[in-house]
């Protein structure tokens, strides 16, 4: 899509696009390179993005291995060094890339003690080639690139090296990012034709009719002549490509892969080698060839770089304060972490037992801000509203089209963690900044969380087993799909079932896709767990204004005690009350209540609940027909 922007309101290529030299044909050019400089040397000079705070610092750390890459003079002499063997203060730029399916070479236990003496250029890629040649001409000595720093055959090697990847790319210099290729084949740099990188600008010719451009409701541009008197003006316009930061940069091949969301978020500063031009990120600014001083106002979105877990300005966690509400408009480490977790479910792994891992180093950085323990991906403090997650793919209610995630073998998380499943998650219960008229409350307790790590005394890392304990409500009930048509699509309404009644309609998101048989089909048992409660302020009778979310859970087949379950899904109830009173009552009350209702879900009036009891429960414990105590896996 573009926009036009008449320079006489902004001179965007006075403003973005000063002191650009020319565009030439590739971007391996002199003057590409030179851009790259200087966007480097000004984030340095000005900005603080390598700034953090923790006690390392660039110069004292540095990674086990590093590729020794000469200069320019030494040529193609390439080496592997060892950690001791690299001076004190030495800076080193990191390499983002995709592995694709093509067969790269590799850092082994038994080539390793030969690529110490050399690395022969003729086995690697043409990415890992460009790599090294920018290296070089940015006038850095080291690069670090997983393949060929990490000993591929070695899963010790490996487990060690991943727990410290975090801070490999946290202590770079800078991040080269092979954003525009889906592989090493043909390297990052790219041809290009150098006036279509340049900002377009058009001078309207005098004395031409005007034409007024109104926007339709479908955010799409239709052009109507309006007769206007023939006036003599000399308008200069700028047209924009108001997504290119979004193809170049988010929609790119490299951005698809969940391990960047860690790399990039982690690195201080990142070098998009795009498809058509060279993009610059970092927490200040973002920039490209056409607009080096910056994206104009009318490109920028939400910076990618506000995920930043070691921004200075990051609030550390209050332990004594509400699970939802913050105040002012304070972000904590909590927000960051929601916004980082729906970032890197939309990517996708090669390994599926690297759900946890390729996350992990974000997760270390933001655990001191946390004052909490981290459980396969989720928070303890936070335990209860992050349980709420969902597949975002699968709207509440709607039909799904094969496009929901799925829990994958081997074991990588319990099945209460979002890291059990693929595909991209949200969390159902969102931030209240104090503007929303809600009274919210949590009716479950967490009485004991435990998680054993795969790796010795890496709780961020890879887990083989988890598990909680938790005390709150257990409705038994079966579901029957129902599936009927709206202008909007087939919506699904799922009817739950009691003693054979249809009490109400729930909507539902199903962690796995057909985790829960097919349709008009009645379900197998099933549990529901309600989770939270909201209440609208104010309210005139309780059910038209009260929304429950809770869990879907099943009962483990053949473990002994018959208190064990796994999540399969979340669920969603317009009609609470029933949730918060015991089951018995429950039953009587809305089978009474439906009777003469010609079928229709029967209303709980406010004048004949009891909200002030059902609040009293969670806060004291007492015991209430359909309480449970039971483990979640």
């Amino acid at each position: 899509m573009f926009s036009d922007e008449p320079t006489t309101n902004s001179d965007l290529v006075q403003q973005h696009s000063s002191a650009r030299s020319p565009v030439q044909e590739s971007t391996s050019s002199e003057n590409t390179l030179r851009l790259a400089s200087h966007w480097l040397s000004n984030c340095l000079q000005n900005h603080q993005c390598g700034e953090s705070s923790s006690t390392e610092t660039v110069q004292e750390w540095r990674p086990s291995r590093l590729i020794d890459v000469g200069d320019l003079v030494c040529g193609d002499l390439l080496r592997l060094c060892e950690s001791a063997d690299i001076p004190s203060g030495s800076l080193y730029v990191s390499l983002s890339h995709c592995w694709g399916k093509l067969e790269i070479f590799k850092l082994t236990t038994k080539n390793f003690e030969s690529l110490k003496n050399r690395v022969p250029p003729e086995k690697l890629t043409q990415t890992f080639l460009d790599a090294i040649e920018v290296t070089r001409r940015l006038g850095i000595r080291y690069v670090w690139i997983d393949s060929l720093c990490i000993l591929q055959d070695s899963p010790e090697d490996w487990n060690r090296e991943a727990a410290l990847m975090g801070k490999v790319y946290k202590y770079s210099y800078c991040n080269i990012a092979a954003t525009g290729v889906w592989d090493g084949r043909r390297g990052f740099f790219s041809k290009r034709i150098p006036a279509l990188i340049e900002p377009l600008v058009l001078q309207f010719p005098e004395a031409v009719q005007k034409e007024k451009v109104r926007r339709t409701t479908r955010n799409r541009f239709q052009r109507a002549k309006y007769p206007e008197p023939q006036t003599t003006y000399s308008d200069v316009h700028t047209f924009l490509d108001l997504e290119l930061w979004k193809n170049g940069v988010e929609d790119a091949p490299l951005n698809s892969r969940g391990w960047v969301v860690q790399e990039r978020v982690l690195a201080p500063r990142v070098l998009h080698f795009g498809f058509k031009q060279l993009y610059w990120e970092c927490r200040a600014l973002e920039a490209c060839e056409t607009f080096p001083n910056g994206f104009p106002n009318v490109l920028t979105g939400h910076p990618y770089k506000s995920l930043h877990p070691f921004d200075p300005a990051l609030q550390p966690v209050d332990p004594s304060a509400s699970m939802l509400r913050w105040s002012g408009t304070t972000t904590t480490a909590f927000h960051v972490w929601d916004r980082v977790v729906a970032a890197y479910t939309s990517g996708a792994l090669s390994r599926s037992t690297d759900k946890l891992v390729a996350i992990s180093g974000i997760a270390r950085e933001l655990h001191p801000l946390m004052n909490s323990r981290y459980l396969a991906g989720l928070w303890e403090a936070q335990l209860p509203r992050q349980l709420l997650w969902v597949t975002a793919r699968s709207p509440i209610g709607r039909k799904n089209s094969g496009t929901v995630g799925h829990q994958s073998i081997p074991y990588r998380a319990p099945s209460w963690s979002w890291a059990a499943t693929d595909g991209p998650l949200k969390t159902v219960i969102q931030w209240d900044w104090g503007g929303e008229r809600k009274q919210r409350d949590f009716l479950i307790d967490i009485l004991a969380a435990h998680v054993t790590p795969a790796a010795h005394n890496d709780a961020m890392g890879q887990v083989v087993s988890g598990s909680l304990i938790i005390r709150g409500r257990m409705l038994e009930a079966h579901l029957v799909e129902k599936e009927t048509m709206e202008s909007s699509g087939p919506l699904l309404s799922y009817q739950l079932l009691m003693a054979g009644q249809t009490l109400i309609h729930v909507s539902v998101f199903e962690d796995i896709q057909k985790a829960l048989p097919a349709d008009d089909e009645v379900r197998k048992q099933i549990f529901c767990v309600p989770v939270s409660v909201s209440v609208s302020l104010p309210r005139s009778t309780l059910d038209e204004r009260t929304l429950v979310y809770g869990l879907l859970v099943e009962r483990v087949a053949g473990t002994a005690a018959g208190n064990i379950f796994r999540r399969v899904g979340v669920f969603m109830s317009p009609t609470g009350s029933v949730f918060l009173m015991s089951t018995e009552e429950a039953c009587r009350e809305l089978v009474q209540n439906s009777e003469g209702n010609s079928g229709h879900e029967a209303k709980v009036s406010r004048e004949n609940f009891d909200w002030k009891r059902c609040t009293q429960w969670h806060g004291d414990g007492g015991k209430m027909f359909g309480d449970a105590v039971f483990i979640l896996v």
